[in-house]
Parts: structure tokens; sequence; C-alpha cells
């Protein structure tokens, strides 16, 4: 037998070894959660803290509007539970209803006047359902993603998918924000609204919301 022909042999049969050997490895790690391409995922209980604020803005006749409010109180803790791994967050099942008439406006006019648009004599809250939170690792403290949500306005829900951040201000606080246009039309409300002469409102209002996260 040529020498060169029992080498090439030997090199392919050591190579084919190593390539082997490797991909073992690769298994493994990856099944193991060794190292930074698998480690386990973190399940943790989170709390809506107080300082979270749900902003309105949208544009009438006399010009752009901003109202706000707190989804809650401070007696009114609000439990969710999420999972992180190193490069990806889940939160899911949150859910909350805002007063309406906890909103500020700037104006009691122009609060009186969206109270009447949304009917809150008999529909008093708007209600937020967040789904499912799915984002994923930026910087490692910073993570984008979506929300799939609905809303429920004068009784009437609509799904909505939204575009969502995630910081990790420090250590087991996370602030959650995000922005999306709903249109009152979604929920039987005509357009223009002619309300108690002071607002014409325009079909759009833009939401968003700033939600503060504790984990325990």
């Amino acid at each position: 037998m040529p020498l060169s022909a029992s080498v090439d042999r030997s090199f392919l049969k050591n190579t084919s070894h190593v390539a082997i050997n490797w991909r073992l490895f690769f298994i493994a790690l990856l099944l193991n959660g060794g190292g930074v391409l698998a480690q386990e995922a973190e399940y943790n209980c989170l709390t809506l803290e107080v300082d979270s604020e749900v902003f309105v803005e949208g544009k009438a006749n006399v010009g752009s509007f901003r109202c706000y409010t707190s989804p809650l109180t401070s007696d009114e803790p609000l439990p969710s539970c999420f999972k992180k791994s190193p490069r990806h967050i889940e939160l899911t099942q949150v859910e909350f209803e805002i007063p309406i008439d906890g909103f500020h406006c700037g104006n009691p006019l122009i609060l009186n006047d969206l109270k009447y648009v949304l009917d809150s004599e008999h529909h008093p809250y708007i209600a937020f359902e967040m789904h499912k939170l799915d984002a994923r690792d930026v910087n490692g403290l910073f993570y984008k993603g979506e929300v799939q949500a609905s809303t429920k306005v004068k009784g009437v829900s609509h799904d909505m998918v939204m575009p969502v951040e995630v910081d990790e201000l420090e250590k087991n606080y996370f602030q959650i924000s995000g922005q999306a246009p709903i249109y009152l039309s979604w929920y039987g409300i005509e357009q223009p609204s002619r309300l108690f002469g002071l607002l014409t409102l325009e079909d759009r209002v833009d939401v968003c919301f700033e939600l503060y996260f504790e984990k325990h």
C-alpha cells in the first residue's frame, strides 16, 4: 500500500473523530445549559407599581390634548409572572381597569368631554388585558418586542398588537413602555364627536403606557 494512501486514511479517520467529538460537545452544551449558549430560564413573580402611568393623546379642533392616569392605587397590587432567559423575556396575563374619572387632562372641560364621549356614567372603566409580551435582548438590560393585548371601551373589545420596550432599570426593577394608536370607531363611537362645544375629536387616539414592575 502506498504511504500516501495510508496517511490519507489515517488523517480522515482522525478528523472524523474530531468532528464527531465537537458535535457531541455542542449538543451536550445545549442540553446541559453550559456557558452563554444556553442557560436555564428564570421564572419570577412581579408586582405592578403605583407609579405606573397610562396616557391618552389625541387631536381635536382646539389642538392636541394629553390625559394621564395610574392604572391602580397603592392598595391594589397587581401580580404577574414572567420568564427571563439570557436573551429573551416573556410576560403573560396582565390585566387592569383604568377609571375614566381618574384621568388628569389639565383642563376640566376636556375631561368632561372625554367622559361624555366614553360614556363614563354607564362604562366607568377602560379595560386593558396584556395576553403576552415577547421581547428580545438588545444589550443585556434593554429588550424590544411586542405585546398582544385587548382593550375594552364602552363594553366593546378589540384585539391589538403594539411594539414594546423593556428596561431593566436596576436589579429586580423593570420598566415596560409602549405606544399604539387606537380608533374610537373600533368601539362604536361615531366620528366626528361633537361634545359640549369644546371638542371635535378625531377618530385616532394614541395610547401610551409606562408600567413599572418590581420582582419579588
